[in-house]
């Protein structure tokens, strides 16, 4: 018997044996099965590569180290320092002809 299936991307439809969709359908859900399985183990499901870093940090016997936040401009120019950012300008004097 067939089945009709629609094209991906397009409007249009094939006539398809319901055996072959049924196989075709079977590839596709084993594919993403096997997709899946693969981002498990990479670790990056539901924050896995963090996870994984940790647990790799344990096994060094190390402990995580602390970033520092960069400060943001204000935050240095309350404190008097200099930015790094600021622009210098320079006049210059043109005479006049």
């Amino acid at each position: 018997m067939a089945v009709r299936r629609e094209c991906v991307g397009t409007k249009n439809y094939v006539d398809v044996d319901e055996e072959e969709d049924e196989k075709e359908t079977e590839k596709e859900e084993e594919s993403r099965r096997r997709e899946k399985r693969k981002e498990e183990e990479r670790g990056r499901v539901n924050g896995g590569k963090r996870r994984r870093k940790e647990e790799k940090e344990e096994e060094e016997g190390g402990e995580r180290k602390i970033k520092r936040r960069k400060k943001t401009n204000e935050e240095m120019e309350e404190e008097g320092k200099h930015t790094g950012k600021q622009i210098k300008t320079r006049v210059l004097e043109i005479p006049n002809c």
